[in-house]
């Protein structure tokens, strides 16, 4: 299920209904479940506001490999439901404003080798599992968990440790939290 880059807005619905009326009335009425079967869902770089419904994620979450929600307007906090998603591979869902902590049943995605959290308002701890060298990230081995997000007080210009450099100092937070 690809609509990557569709200017797509709205919010992702509990549940996918659907009216028509014409000479009878028929209601429509398909749960996130019904699509157990997908193996992709990739709608980055829409125009989608709104929060994560757990439905949405318990729905997809059986066979689901890649998960692309990035570039969009989403908030709200990411749902622990996402540790359900045991077959994901590849979760992306970057520049969002997803806020809060980070779910540790992160960490039980065993099958999960690309994740990128950046640019959102995320914090806390990252599940040490994730930080396992090379797992979700190769820059794990030089950063560790900063590989994957920066943590607070610092920053790098792609939100995460990588070729470019570490996660350095920010110089406001330094000078806050001096005395």
């Amino acid at each position: 299920f690809i609509l990557s880059s569709n200017r797509l807005s709205g919010s992702i619905p509990e549940d996918l209904t659907s009216s028509n009326k014409g000479d009878k009335e028929e209601e429509l009425s398909l749960q996130w479940s019904n699509l157990s079967f997908l193996e992709q869902f990739l709608i980055d770089n829409n125009r989608l506001t709104g929060t994560l419904p757990p439905s949405f994620i318990q729905g997809i979450s059986v066979s689901l490999t890649s998960l692309n929600l990035g570039r969009n307007a989403l908030r709200g906090t990411l749902p622990p439901e996402i540790g359900r998603m045991k077959q994901i591979i590849k979760l992306n869902i970057p520049q969002n404003q997803f806020e809060g902590t980070i779910p540790f049943e992160l960490g039980r995605l065993f099958e999960l080798k690309e994740l990128n959290l950046t640019s959102n308002r995320l914090e806390g701890t990252i599940p040490r599992g994730l930080c396992d060298e090379g797992r979700v990230n190769r820059f794990v081995q030089f950063y560790s968990c900063n590989a994957i997000l920066c943590p607070a007080g610092t920053f790098h210009i792609d939100g995460a440790a990588n070729s470019l450099g570490a996660c350095r100092s920010c110089p406001d937070y330094i000078a806050h939290n001096k005395n």
